[in-house]
């Protein structure tokens, strides 16, 4: 054996090694992500909420206000802006799930990448292994 073939497998499991390390790393960074994700959610649910109550509360103290408090408008008002909210909220659910899913597919799609460039790497060692022991016979 050569010591081009000794460096080539040196080197070539230093990329099966690099390549390792970044696909542990992709899968931290899209974890990650989907945290900030999780919790930008939950924090734009509960503005939508509570934005949605202050209007409420707005819409039923102006129908006191002109002694119209019990009336079906105000009552209809009300209700109205507590079922949007309740509708942006789950519209925002669901592009989180969106993304969440995207992201777990990009993180396999790197992982099969990884893989394939692993397998890449050794069949180009054994190549080189294999020209190398067969020009010195």
């Amino acid at each position: 054996m050569g010591a081009p073939a000794i460096v080539g497998g040196i080197l070539g499991a230093a990329s099966l090694f690099e390549g390792r390390r970044s696909r542990k790393d992709q899968e931290r960074t899209r974890k990650v992500q989907q945290r900030s994700n999780r919790l930008q959610s939950a924090r734009q649910a509960g503005e939508q909420m509570r934005q949605s109550q202050i209007a409420r509360a707005q819409i039923i103290q102006a129908g006191e206000s002109q002694n119209v408090g019990g009336s079906s408008a105000v009552i209809g008002g009300a209700g109205s802006v507590q079922s949007q909210a309740g509708a942006n909220v789950a519209f925002a659910q669901q592009l989180f799930s969106l993304q969440n899913s995207a992201s777990r597919l990009q993180g396999s799609a790197m992982k099969h990448f990884g893989t394939a460039e692993a397998y890449r790497a050794a069949a180009q060692i054994s190549q080189e292994f294999g020209s190398s022991t067969t020009g010195q016979a």
